[in-house]
Formats: C-alpha cells, structure tokens, sequence
C-alpha cells in the first residue's frame, strides 16, 4: 500500500553540467509527491498537481535509500529557501516557497532517512548568474536552520562574530560488525551531534570538532615565528606550522580560520603575528579559531583490512569515488563545491589525525597513509581550490617549506 507523506510545490533546478554549474536551462516548478511504498521511500515530481491527480507518470523519481546527503538554508541569487537532496548520480537542488517550508522538507526527509544533524559551512562568494553556496551571514539576527540547533553555539567569553550561515549535512558510515547502515553526522555544530574528538597535546589544546569555535591555548614559545598565517578570502587562516614544534601539529589545522589573537580581533596576517610578538603575560596565549570551516571530514569503516577503500587517489587529490565502494557507502561524495560554486576534487590535508603534505613526495604516499590507519580511517577533506588559494600565500613566504607537514 502506498502512503502520501507530503505533497507540494518545489522549484527543481536542472541536471548540473560537467562544469559545477546548472548551466542556461530554467529552473522548473513541479509537484513533488513524497511516498512510502513497502518500506520504501521516494521522491516523484510532476509536470503539475493536476496530472499527479489525474494517474500521469511522474517526469522523475528520486529513490531515497540512495540518497547520501541532505543540504539546507543554501544560497541562490535567483531562489530562495533552496536545498538538496544528494543521489551518487545527481545532486537536486529544490526551492521550497517559504522557509518553514523548507525546514518541514528537510527535517522528514531526514527523520525518514535516519540522519542525524550536522553542520558543514561554505565561505563561497560566488557572483556567478547562476550558482549555489551558502552564504556568510553579518546579521546576527537571522535566524539560520538547522534540527539539532538553529545557531552556532559560542563561548560565553566570546565576544560576538559575524557566523556563517550552517549548510546541514548528513552521511552515513557503515556499521563495522555488519553490513547495516547507521546514521552518523558528519560535522559537528551543537548538542549531541559531534565528531571524532582531536586529541589533547602538551600545548594545552582544547579538543575541537570541525566548523566550531575553539579557544586554542599554546605558549607563547611555541607559537612565535613558528605558525603560517595567510592572508586569503578576507580572512586569516593557518596553512602550517613549524616542523621543529612537532606539539602544533595537535593544536591547529590546515584550513583553521583565525579570528582573535590574545582576545583581539584579527583581520590580516601581520595583525595576528603582531598578538603573538605583543603579549607579555605569563603563560599561553589564547587564540580563538573557527575549525576548518571549508573542511569536510568523513569515517571510511571498511570489514575487515583487505577491504579496498574505494578511493581513486593522484598524490593526495581524490581522483574518483568508486561507486558501492566502502567510501561512497560511508557519504563520500567524489567532488566538492569549490570557491566558485563549481564542482572540484577533494584534497586530503590530514589522515586520522595526522597531517597530510600538500606537495606529497611519492604518489602513493597519501594512500599509504590511509591504509596504514587500519579499518577505519578519519579523514579531513578540502575542495581543491582553497588549497591552492592557502598554498599560494605559503608560498610567498621566506622559507615556506619549513611550516609543511
């Protein structure tokens, strides 16, 4: 027996082009039917609400048991309330007529999914006519979507900071006992939704989660001249720190967005190197850093070691996500959404914990690394062209080699 769960208009973008973009084609408005037919669930949509009712056949179906991530509160310069549904062949991109609309959409497709809630953010600026990426709100008042919570949680000693706006997501990682599929979140934003904890070091680190504020603590002898901060996308971000202060490793990450140094804000490079060189207190020095906001970051369980991962790698570029391998069943999506809303590869900056060299001297050397991890390897994921903006500001610096891993 069939069972209706909800029924509505939808505004459905066209397939994504080779490219990343949606190209020329016009966004459709079409009547989405979501049911439930022994056990499973589907998506339909129709040319209206009058051929629905009148027995036509759908123009599409969406099989959801295919369905890998959920994306919410995205952003759009010509729709509004925009979300994904994310199939290994197709990402569609849905326009819902409100928010609240929106919010009912995503939170039964994840109910019925059995995701749970995280947080994965974009920074992207994109000023293309026809592009996706959320956005970074500067009003605090805007209330912004997610189940679990609907803001970023901030320390009580945090003065407040412009938050980007969170894009939910969703993965699912593979049980490692049976061949189950278990909801598990992807990124961490508040309350019980978190990811794997990075470890404490002899710096005095706080343990963090990605795309979340976290208070750094690390002396200041630690820290002078030995940590790469780059100018880049309006912002600070660390691109690496000194081989000879191995405990950093521990602390910060590539990808780290710095915003305040000694408890001031920091709006350039020379600012954030110029807290560290001013402060006289005894002890550590504080840095406050939102946890690699670009990154995404996702658990490849596989049965037993002779298991392949499923990853296609060149140096420490994803090259391809083989299809039913053990990342694609773990979430793995095979490309990212890049700095200009176009899709490109996944580098991979760090391995269960361990940082990954952004000029690898073999090419296997990354894979290796993934390997070696055991059965279940934590990795730490950024769309290509980010890299490249941070690698190229390292570059620039006097003896940039000595801040990479």
């Amino acid at each position: 027996m069939t069972e209706v769960l909800k029924q509505t208009y939808l505004i459905k973008s066209p397939p994504v082009s080779e490219g990343g973009s949606t190209g020329v084609k016009s966004w459709k408005k079409r009547w989405f039917i979501l049911r439930k037919d022994l056990g499973k669930h589907s998506l339909q949509y129709f040319e209206s609400e009058s051929s629905a009712a009148s027995g036509q056949s759908p123009k599409g179906t969406i099989l959801l048991q295919d369905c890998t991530c959920i994306h919410a509160d995205m952003k759009h310069p010509k729709h509004r309330n925009v979300f994904a549904v994310v199939i290994p062949t197709r990402t569609y991109y849905l326009s819902a007529e409100s928010q609240m609309e929106m919010e009912q959409w995503t939170k039964l497709l994840c109910q019925i999914l059995g995701f749970a809630m995280g947080q994965v953010m974009t920074l992207a600026r994109s000023t293309a006519a026809d592009s996706l990426s959320p956005v970074i709100v500067a009003d605090q008042s805007r209330s912004t979507f997610t189940p679990v919570a609907r803001s970023l949680t901030q320390s009580a000693s945090a003065t407040t900071v412009p938050q980007p706006a969170p894009r939910t997501a969703m993965r699912r990682a593979r049980s490692q006992t049976s061949g189950d599929l278990g909801a598990v979140p992807l990124a961490a934003g508040t309350g019980a939704a978190t990811l794997r904890r990075s470890g404490v070091d002899a710096s005095g680190a706080a343990e963090c989660y990605v795309n979340r504020e976290v208070f750094v603590h690390v002396e200041k002898r630690f820290a002078m001249r030995s940590v790469a901060f780059v100018d880049a996308l309006d912002g600070v971000w660390i691109s690496g720190w000194s081989h000879n202060v191995p405990a950093l490793s521990g602390v910060f990450k590539f990808g780290d967005q710095v915003l305040r140094v000694a408890g001031k804000p920091v709006a350039t490079a020379e600012e954030a190197n110029r807290g560290l060189d001013c402060f006289s207190g005894s002890g550590e020095i504080e840095i406050l850093v939102l946890r690699t906001p670009w990154a995404m970051e996702v658990e490849i369980t596989r049965r037993s070691r002779s298991e392949p991962l499923g990853v296609t790698l060149k140096e420490n570029k994803i090259i391809c996500v083989k299809a039913n391998g053990a990342a694609a069943q773990c979430g793995m999506s095979g490309e990212a959404v890049g700095l200009t809303s176009d899709l490109v590869p996944w580098i991979v900056t760090e391995v269960s914990g361990r940082p990954v060299s952004l000029q690898p001297k073999t090419k296997d050397e990354t894979l290796k690394l993934m390997h070696a991890a055991g059965m279940s390897v934590m990795l730490l994921l950024h769309p290509e062209d980010f890299v490249k903006v941070l690698f190229k500001q390292l570059k620039s610096m006097k003896n940039y080699q000595q801040f990479m891993p």
